[in-house]
């Protein structure tokens, strides 16, 4: 199973029931296609950068879970029709690991002035 990192904003209006169930239903698509859960961040209400869909707030959950690739087609297909999500952001933690492992070393010198 690969590790991910879910970032998800949804618009500050839902109501708190709803927000909640939102979240129950993406833990469970993930462990219902044999992810694991690792870690739920409640973030809170942040502040956009920039107006999205005419909100300037959001409200931010962080999502730890080990899957295989396929439980990302259907969360992708879930969040795509759910209206509450404004953005969402699905990191791949193997491999940015792998990424920073095969980095090149740079050693600097400091010199003596």
């Amino acid at each position: 199973m690969v590790k991910y990192e879910m970032m998800l904003m949804a618009k500050p209006t839902i109501t708190e029931e709803n927000y909640k169930q939102l979240k129950e239903r993406l833990t469970s698509i993930i462990t219902d296609n044999g992810g694991e859960l690792t870690e739920l961040k409640e973030l809170g209400k942040k502040r956009l950068a920039y107006q999205i869909d005419n909100f300037t707030e959001g409200l931010y959950s962080l999502f730890l879970f080990s899957a295989v690739p396929v439980v990302l087609t259907e969360l992708e297909r879930f969040i795509k029709i759910n209206e509450d999500i404004l953005r969402h952001l699905v990191l791949n933690l193997s491999e940015i690991k792998q990424q920073e492992e095969s980095a090149p070393v740079v050693k600097t010198v400091e010199s003596a002035s």
